[in-house]
């Protein structure tokens, strides 16, 4: 009987095995699949962002669209408003101002269009995500949707001069990503909320 017993638990542990292997073998596909959906040609990305900090939101939506190595952005963002210039601190009569407007941007530099725009070139250049196992932890993934606690900003959006804490993404894919959710505190301690819709 207890050789029995020894035989089955023996099995049931091989099992267990096995089947963690193959799903290691699937999320090491899967996210090598979403890596290369996020270099795919999309004919448009809308992007949201959405900054708050102590209670007031700052918002930014930017649509871009590809011309060869150039990309259109189509632009509306909150600005916060400054006190006065020299000696006046006059308050402003409102905090923020909203800035829109057209651009053309090519190697993260406007070429075209209002210089002083203060565009999100770090968003506007998303090819540098990156899915890797290392990169992520509390891992959630059905059949088009990803979502994970992101353990490696800097390898994820591929910039190693990133700097945030408490960083999630939710991805939303069937064969392109759809939509891309990133949140995390930024620096100076606002949440900050990046939503990309992709077009193809």
């Amino acid at each position: 009987m207890k050789k029995k017993l020894v035989l089955i638990t023996a099995a049931v542990l091989a099992i267990l095995c096995l089947c963690m292997c193959a799903c290691n073998l699937v999320s090491d596909k899967l996210l090598s699949r979403l890596s290369e959906m996020m270099r795919l040609d999309y004919s448009a990305v809308e992007i949201g962002i959405t900054s708050t900090t102590d209670g007031m939101d700052l918002n930014g939506e930017f649509t871009l669209t590809f011309d060869g190595d150039a990309v259109n952005v189509k632009y509306r963002y909150d600005k916060l408003n400054s006190f006065g210039t020299d000696f006046d601190l006059t308050a402003p009569d409102e905090w923020k101002t909203t800035v829109s407007g057209e651009a053309v941007v090519k190697d993260g530099e406007i070429v075209q269009g209002d210089a002083n725009a203060e565009l999100p070139f770090d968003a506007i250049s998303f090819n540098g995500f990156s899915f890797k196992q290392a990169f992520f932890d509390n891992v959630k993934v059905s059949a088009s949707r990803f979502e994970a606690d992101v353990v490696n900003p800097q390898g994820f959006v591929g910039n190693n001069n990133f700097v945030c804490s408490d960083m999630h993404v939710n991805v939303k894919f069937g064969d392109y990503i759809g939509r891309l959710e990133i949140t995390y505190v930024s620096t100076n301690g606002s949440d900050i909320t990046l939503v990309y819709n992709f077009t193809r």
